[in-house]
């Protein structure tokens, strides 16, 4: 059976005769015979997310989805989707008062590149008075979540013909109100003393080098030891992972591109490391046989279990797939990083 939650791209890889059904639904599906564009966008959008871009009721799809399969089961009534360019009502102040990034990606999609690793290296990028502007020819519902864990609120509109849609970053006050605010800047008592202290400046690096250096180096944090990182811009997406781990940190805004990052072990961390035995070795398979069994696997996964991932590159295409399709539910630890051999620790949350 075919429910809101399957993904577009699973759904026409075991039942390719749906594809007649989204094409007769909606024009806005006509994107999905691009074979390259249905490569880069079908295999994390749930059928929900698809009806709701465009502007379907979900029961009705659902149901001729299901009949076109054979499933003729009974689904509960959901109602019509809103027009996706009245979704959101009233520019926010907060745009008015800082700069736009645009980055069009109409052009990576029509080439069949995924956006994603653009999108996060230029959210990543911003400034403390920037936003970022994304124009698509559809509305990127998907990316709402994955940017809005990341404490990104957006303000979508369409005009001309495409979608624009504003990703800017929430002011202080309103992180505070969901509990991040006072976890993530805390005062400087906060910090406890440690026997040693590990100094890392990352300044240098272009993102996300900074946030994978500080990850490859926390498992030497111990309770003795304190991690000291200087960074050109306060660290956002760095905090889910370290809440993940057991981490507890501190942050010191010193200027507008100079941070001062203290984070240190909070009790026991959850994640211990797992025997050889529940190794996942992928050298020996084609490449495109990897990423679908390494997501089986970790979907087979109960929380807090891991498997340890053996490859012969550094995976970070991968990493950057479960960021987009996964993002709080995983972790990434590099355990061993070349030339040879990169082994990484995947953990479900």
């Amino acid at each position: 059976m075919i429910s809101r939650d399957t993904k577009v791209g699973k759904m026409l890889k075991e039942h390719p005769q749906t594809l007649a059904v989204l094409l007769e639904t909606s024009a806005h599906f006509s994107k999905l015979q691009n074979p390259l564009l249905r490569k880069a966008l079908a295999p994390r959008v749930t059928i929900e997310q698809a009806a709701k871009i465009a502007g379907v009721n979900l029961s009705e799809l659902l149901q001729k989805l299901n009949q076109k399969i054979g499933a003729n089961m009974p689904i509960p009534e959901t109602s019509s989707a809103a027009a996706p360019a009245q979704r959101n009502a009233g520019r926010p102040q907060v745009l008015d008062e800082r700069q736009p990034v645009d980055l069009d990606v109409r052009p990576l999609l029509q080439s069949g590149t995924d956006p994603l690793k653009t999108i996060l290296q230029r959210v990543e990028q911003l400034a403390p008075n920037q936003y970022l502007r994304l124009i698509n020819s559809f509305e990127p519902i998907p990316l709402y979540s994955v940017l809005g864990k990341r404490g990104f609120d957006h303000f979508t509109e369409f005009l001309e013909g495409a979608f624009h849609v504003h990703f800017y970053r929430r002011p202080s006050a309103e992180q505070g109100e969901t509990g991040k605010g006072e976890e993530r800047i805390g005062a400087k008592s906060d910090v406890p003393s440690r026997e040693k202290t590990i100094a890392l400046d990352v300044r240098a690096l272009s993102p996300p080098e900074p946030m994978m250096k500080i990850l490859e180096i926390i498992p030497r944090v111990d309770e003795k030891t304190l991690l000291f990182v200087h960074h050109h811009r306060e660290p956002l997406f760095l905090y889910e992972k370290l809440q993940a781990r057991g981490y507890k940190w501190q942050v010191e805004k010193i200027a507008e591109t100079d941070f001062h990052v203290q984070i240190w072990k909070d009790g026991e961390i959850m994640m211990n490391p797992i025997p050889d035995t529940q190794a996942l070795d992928v050298r020996e398979l084609p490449p495109a046989k990897r990423h679908p069994l390494i997501f089986q696997t970790f979907e087979a996964l109960a929380p807090s279990e891991a498997f340890v991932l053996v490859n012969d590159h550094d995976p970070k295409p991968l990493y950057y797939q479960f960021m987009f399709e996964q993002a709080g539910r995983f972790t990434w630890d590099y355990l061993e990083q070349g030339p040879d051999v990169w082994r990484v620790q995947i953990s479900k949350v």
